[in-house]
């Protein structure tokens, strides 16, 4: 890794800082230009300052000049203008809290921000105006939140209720006039059915999917002619997109495109060009899935859609569709000339590199590019908040980085060998890997762990034969029949209460593992008749209490689903009571000094019948199945912990041969070659995740 802290004379000075101190007394003092490492020609740094991150919240141009707004938290933002198309830059500091897009004029800069009262958001959008010194002057208000902003204003519709009757509000902001403008229709029968959220690429035409039950609907609006809303329908199995994808609006191409996720890939079509049935036609966005932010704007990239693709490890991808053709921006990850000299930001709580903040297209190729970065000789482990952020920014040319501007990146530890102090993968983890293999979608390591952390016959790991049973089951995947019949039951089609080797599948809910008892871990058979299942030797047997021969009943919605000899498990029946709702076989007595619903014995952490004076355990987790303690070390409630706590991963993801994923908060790996699999495959499809393939 290359150390060079130099400084290039290439990079673009920001003379007009000195000339724009902060606008408020309140704001925090710049931390300073530190010296940075070599930078790529054209890079800008435009201020440094203490934090923990920055936000750019939004990028625009019009003409020759370019914008965006920047902040860390709190209302103080910083305002950054170029006249020239990014050689030189200004900065204006302002306060507004909630800031979220930037409408720029040839002369002028307005602001938009959300209100708020308190810790409660208020309906609305406040327009402000921006002065060359910062000062802020409020401009008026908009009734909605702005689903379309450009260089001529901005504008967005709300629905407004009087009584029971409901009308469509539409308010425009002018930037050439500072005016706004509204105008209302009653709602058009059917329209209260979906509330559409109109987006428009231009400013003139609105458009919005309206899902209802029985169809699915186009809905256009011109406001300049009329708020009347035109509709092209079509039932829900006629209608051109898959009924169950995972759906949202995006703007790009001068179009409000929809685009929904399908066995892998990421499409779109038109909702305001094209005429192939209601939409216009399907375009291909490739392999992946979306990241089109819920929390962001629409337009926020300019017309760039971002992407999540299926490579190993994930990366990101930047689409540009304004060719008419989906076309991936290939642009530096960083504006050093060495990327390792500006490592990313990440920590516990963000997995994705956070250099790159914003790409504005500046049409021929060419990108705004912002990013912030902490240099190489600042970073410290693990990295402090508070540290000096740099605020950079670049006009940068398609192709001169990655296909991959926003690779995945790990979490930041110190060694570079992200396998160096990882602890071996346990029995446990090795089998949940192996059984995720061969039910992906079905389910998760999450699931399989937390659902083998659980004791289910006897007080310990030895004792529990389903645990044994599962951990013993060969290779391949028709052993997890028996094991783990759970799963079997998952995937099938019928969920009437059964027996399922040896397993009472008593609820139809097949997905949820918990829905199926071990009557062998129970010591007990499985019994199936007039429409029940329950692991007993018979079915008509009272509920939720214990028997004379100390037999705990347990049911559910009134029909009986164990009868558990508690004696022959060296355990006691507890009948209900204190909060407990069902007889349960209790190992033995929480500590004497347990206070809460639960305690740490050893490594094993138990659940606690604290109410009652004998404290009995109701049921127990033993984290020495993943080599953890029970400890309160990350929280007050006793709990499953590790030495660290650095992973955030949402799910499980490839790293080359390696399965990665989170047990407790700390990052472990199973290595898909050392349990006999070839490498680690990412997820194919949504709902799945990572997993070992042969």
């Amino acid at each position: 890794m290359r150390k060079s802290l130099g400084r290039l004379g290439l990079v673009v000075s920001l003379s007009i800082l000195a000339a724009c101190p902060p606008s408020s007394p309140s704001s925090e003092p710049d931390a300073g230009l530190s010296p940075l490492p070599p930078m790529r020609t054209g890079t800008a740094e435009l201020v440094a300052w203490r934090g923990s991150s920055i936000t750019v919240h939004d990028a625009t141009r019009v003409g020759n000049r370019i914008g965006f707004i920047a902040g860390s938290g709190g209302s103080h933002e910083r305002l950054f203008v170029s006249e020239d198309l990014g050689a030189t830059w200004s900065r204006r500091d302002f306060d507004a809290e909630l800031a979220y897009a930037l409408v720029l004029t040839k002369s002028d800069a307005f602001v938009l921000a959300r209100r708020r009262q308190g810790s409660s958001s208020l309906p609305g959008t406040r327009v402000l105006k921006v002065g060359a010194d910062g000062k802020v002057t409020e401009v008026g208000l908009l009734k909605a939140e702005a689903s379309w902003f450009g260089p001529a204003g901005a504008a967005g519709f709300e629905v407004q209720r009087d009584g029971a009757a409901q009308s469509w509000v539409y308010s425009r902001f002018d930037a050439a006039s500072g005016t706004i403008q509204e105008q209302s229709a009653p709602l058009a029968a059917g329209e209260e059915d979906c509330l559409p959220e109109f987006q428009s690429a231009d400013g003139e035409q609105f458009a919005a999917a309206c899902y209802s039950l029985a169809q699915r609907c186009r809905l256009t609006v011109r406001p300049a002619t009329s708020l009347a809303v035109s509709r092209d329908c079509l039932s829900y199995q006629d209608w051109p997109i898959p009924f169950r994808a995972t759906q949202r609006d995006a703007v790009a191409d001068g179009q409000v495109l929809r685009v929904w996720e399908d066995q892998g890939h990421l499409f779109a079509r038109s909702l305001t060009g094209g005429a192939v049935g209601p939409l216009g036609p399907v375009l291909d966005l490739g392999v992946g899935t979306g990241d089109l932010a819920m929390s962001e704007p629409v337009g926020k990239w300019g017309g760039l859609i971002k992407l999540i693709d299926g490579s190993s490890p994930p990366r990101r991808r930047l689409v540009d569709l304004r060719q008419g053709q989906p076309h991936d921006v290939a642009l530096p990850r960083s504006p050093c000339l060495d990327d390792d000299a500006c490592p990313d930001l990440v920590t516990s709580n963000f997995r994705v590199d956070q250099r790159l903040l914003r790409v504005l297209p500046l049409g021929e190729g060419r990108y705004l590019t912002v990013y912030q970065l902490v240099p190489l000789q600042e970073r410290q482990t693990p990295p402090p908040l508070g540290e000096t952020l740099h605020l950079l920014a670049r006009i940068a040319q398609d192709g001169e980085g990655t296909v991959s501007v926003l690779d995945e990146a790990t979490v930041f530890s110190g060694p570079p060998n992200l396998l160096s102090d990882v602890p071996a993968q346990t029995e446990l983890e090795s089998t949940c890997a192996r059984a995720l293999s061969c039910f992906s979608g079905i389910t998760t390591m999450e699931a399989c762990l937390k659902y083998w952390l659980q004791v289910r016959s006897g007080p310990s790991s030895p004792q529990d034969l389903a645990l044994q049973r599962f951990l013993s089951t060969p290779s391949g995947c028709d052993g997890f029949q028996t094991s783990f019949p759970a799963l079997t039951a998952a995937r099938g089609e019928s969920c009437a209460p059964q027996c399922v080797a040896g397993h009472a599948l008593f609820a139809c809910a097949p997905a949820d593992l918990h829905e199926v008892l071990d009557c062998e871990a129970l010591g007990t058979t499985c019994l199936a008749g007039a429409g029940k299942a329950a692991c007993a030797t018979q079915l008509d047997l009272p509920c939720e209490q214990c028997d004379a021969s100390g037999r705990a009943l347990q049911c559910r919605f009134g029909a009986l689903i164990a009868a558990i000899d508690c004696g022959s498990r060296g355990e006691t029946c507890v009948p209900p009571g204190d909060g407990q709702y069902t007889a349960f076989c209790s190992p033995g007595s929480c500590p004497s000094s347990t206070e809460g619903a639960w305690a740490c014995m050893g490594s094993v952490r138990v659940s606690c019948m604290y109410a009652s004076p004998s404290k009995p355990i109701l049921s127990s987790e033993d984290c020495g199945r993943l080599s953890m303690d029970c400890s309160t070390r990350w929280s007050a409630e006793p709990g499953c912990s590790a030495p660290t706590r650095t992973c955030r991963l949402e799910k499980a993801e490839c790293l080359g041969q390696y399965l990665r994923y989170c047990a407790m908060d700390e990052q472990r790996f199973v290595d898909c070659a050392a349990i006999g699999f070839s490498t680690c495959q990412p997820p194919q499809a949504p709902g799945t995740e990572a997993h070992c393939i042969p």
